[in-house]
């Protein structure tokens, strides 16, 4: 008597699927006799893999097939978007990478923004522009906010998230006496 037993190992190691099927006579192989056992395990990774192997023995007529298939799938709505989706960060940062104007993804809280952005090399004044970037330090992490207007006025017309609250996304008008105490990034 020979034991046949097939083996189907993923090329990344992380997972093992073992088939066989029992014992059986090395001249004559009787379904009755061997139950199939089947096992298919399937995990989301980051990644696609299938692997399939067809078992075929000389002295058998039974054809054994062994398949692990693998499938993840991520979503973000930028893949440059490092920031906290439904913070301030977050939708400014989409917001300019829409407008052609990326930014790095790297300044960290808003509270910090002007100062990486002066180091990377950008213009940070208190002059409200049309596309440029409203930046606090108020509150624990501050805030930004995207320029939509200047209006003739003085008046800062933004649009924002997190303002109203986590993921909410906002619009407002800052009077131009208020306008000119907050960083623009330009």
């Amino acid at each position: 008597m020979k034991k046949l037993t097939a083996f189907a190992v993923l090329s990344t190691g992380l997972a093992t699927t073992i088939i066989g099927n029992g014992e059986a006579s090395a001249d004559t192989f009787d379904n009755a006799q061997a139950p199939i056992q089947n096992q298919t395990q399937t995990q989301n990774f980051n990644y696609t893999n299938n692997y399939s192997q067809n078992y075929n023995t000389s002295n058998m007529s039974q054809s054994f097939t062994s398949s692990v298939t693998q499938t993840a799938t991520q979503t973000t709505s930028s893949s440059a978007n490092l920031y906290t989706a439904g913070q301030c960060t977050y939708y400014v940062f989409d917001k300019r990478q829409a407008a052609g104007e990326p930014i790095s993804s790297t300044w960290g809280n808003a509270n910090q923004w002007a100062a990486n952005a002066a180091a990377d090399g950008y213009t940070v004044n208190n002059t409200p522009k049309k596309g440029s970037i409203l930046q606090s330090t108020a509150g624990a992490y501050g805030h930004v906010a995207y320029v939509e207007n200047v209006n003739s006025d003085g008046s800062v017309e933004v649009s924002e998230m997190n303002y109203q609250g986590e993921g909410v996304v906002s619009t407002r008008t800052i009077s131009a006496s208020e306008a000119g105490s907050y960083n623009y990034i330009h």
